[in-house]
């Protein structure tokens, strides 16, 4: 089982299971409805304690994305970073990865996939690992 060899970005958005770190939400156990990050009261139907923890969908389609020329946070430029929807109906915000030249790669509704990388390093010198999405094949 590997682990995240460094620190989460939020230890919250992470499970570590038999095949590895995995990210998770919840989903209601009265509608169904699966949410990030984890909730205690389902937004859609109002049921108070129905949610587990269930792993997210490791792919989804590109909804829109922008590129930085200008990093916050220590993340090396130019990064790219959008809207993720994933099989499971959850929308990320979230940083995408393996993807230059950027307008030739990405476009809206290619398909993505889901991993956990280095994002950048903290103020303590510690590396920070995040969830981002890369291109994957159609076929």
């Amino acid at each position: 089982m590997s682990k995240i060899p460094g620190k989460p970005v939020n230890p919250d958005f992470f499970a570590e299971t038999e095949d590895g770190p995995v990210v998770v939400g919840s989903r209601c156990g009265e509608c169904g409805r699966v949410y990030f990050p984890r909730k205690r009261v389902c937004p859609d139907c109002w049921k108070i304690d129905q949610m587990e923890e269930v792993p997210l969908a490791k792919r989804g389609r590109l909804l829109t994305y922008s590129v930085a020329f200008a990093s916050s946070m220590g993340i090396k430029t130019p990064y790219a970073f959008g809207y993720v929807e994933l099989e499971d109906g959850v929308r990320l915000y979230s940083l995408l990865t393996d993807c230059e030249p950027f307008e030739e790669t990405l476009h809206n509704g290619c398909l993505l996939e889901m991993v956990i990388e280095f994002m950048a390093t903290d103020e303590s010198g510690e590396d920070v690992y995040a969830f981002k999405f890369r291109p994957v094949s159609e076929s």
